[in-house]
């Protein structure tokens, strides 16, 4: 089976942003008051503000002070947050075991996003040595708490028997999860399985239905497969003008093979054809552009 790139690789450079807060009632001076006197959330929240600018210079060694002294009081955002720092160098020097130290701490108290950032952690042996069975064991804590990266990785981890057993069902499971969230990978990854009937039964509509979820989304692979399945009629009618015109958006993606395709496809179109599949093709791609450019 044709699936994405192992995400634990790819995921590990998408560390997630220190975690917004809801609008504070407490001004920026009420707020240094009570962290001042001991206050670990107000620790926590102080940090935030110098980490993001809000309504104080930005400072993000200011901030690392702050997330200092409120995740050593046991406080889990201000753990992860601090652990986020270390990994990625800001306000304190990079130091990936460190980040480790911080993102376990805030883990062992259920914080999601630090479950699933230690699960790349060992995934990759990014300061602590590589471990898939505990990357796996992080992966799943966090997915059931529904975290849709962790999700996708624990499909991964059962589609390719990383620090489990195979198991296509599995899999399949889980990349459902993080597909109804939105996850164009797992709904490509989901489209596929479908088509070769691994983990579930074979049903090529079904197959079309995420291909074109994930498609819609952008994701280059499934447009070339929904082109494929409007080729050969598999779970949709066979409609050559749609194939093209798919193919067509797979090709200027990046796509070598739909590239390849193009003119056999285009082989069994007129030319009026062919110049409808390619404004068909043109509207879609800046109706898209456009959608990305106002999220």
């Amino acid at each position: 089976m044709k699936t994405t790139q192992h995400l634990l690789a790819t995921l590990a450079a998408v560390i997630a942003c220190l975690i917004p807060l809801p609008a504070q009632a407490e001004t920026f001076e009420e707020t240094r008051a009570k962290a001042e006197q001991g206050d670990a959330e107000a620790q926590y929240i102080l940090g935030w503000r110098y980490a993001n600018g809000l309504d104080v210079e930005k400072d993000v060694a200011e901030a690392v002070k702050w997330f200092r002294k409120a995740a050593e009081q046991g406080d889990k955002f201000a753990q992860y947050d601090l652990g986020v720092c270390y990994n990625n160098g800001e306000g304190v020097v990079k130091n990936e075991a460190e980040a480790v130290k911080w993102y376990r701490k805030a883990s062992e108290q259920g914080n999601i996003r630090a479950q699933f950032n230690l699960g790349l952690c060992y995934a990759n042996g990014e300061g602590v040595v590589k471990n898939e069975a505990e990357a796996a064991d992080w992966y799943r804590k966090a997915s059931e708490q529904g975290h849709a990266g962790a999700q996708f990785n624990l499909g991964l981890c059962y589609l390719n028997g990383q620090g489990v057993e195979k198991d296509a069902a599995e899999a399949v499971k889980w990349f459902r999860k993080t597909a109804v969230q939105g996850n164009a990978m797992a709904q490509f990854n989901l489209g596929v399985f479908y088509h070769k009937g691994q983990g579930v039964v074979k049903n090529e509509a079904e197959a079309v239905k995420w291909f074109r979820k994930a498609a819609e989304q952008g994701d280059v692979n499934a447009q070339y497969n929904l082109g494929v399945c409007y080729d050969n009629g598999q779970g949709v009618m066979k409609n050559d003008l749609l194939a093209y015109q798919w193919n067509i958006l797979a090709s200027a993606n990046g796509k070598e093979t739909a590239r390849d395709d193009l003119p056999e496809l285009e082989a069994k179109l007129t030319a009026e054809q062919r110049a409808e599949g390619q404004r068909l093709a043109t509207e879609w791609q800046a109706a898209f552009e456009k959608r990305q450019a106002e999220k």
